[in-house]
């Protein structure tokens, strides 16, 4: 029997679209309300939102083509 858990390729491609539209709103709340003044803290969490997105949009994109 085929145990393999089917998953959702259109979840990927949500879960991408919202993490690049986080950068922006969370980089601007924190500027707004001035909660990290660091500009590398910006920085770093600029690039895990679009590694996240990235990785989704790779799977999304893998699954599509099957």
């Amino acid at each position: 029997m085929n145990n393999k858990k089917k998953e959702n390729q259109n979840m990927n491609k949500w879960i991408s679209i919202i993490c690049l539209i986080l950068i922006p709103l969370s980089a601007g709340i924190g500027i707004l309300f001035d909660i990290n003044p660091d500009p590398i803290q910006t920085l770093l969490m600029t690039l895990g939102f679009l590694s996240i997105s990235w990785i989704n949009w790779s799977k999304y994109k893998e699954k599509s083509k099957l």
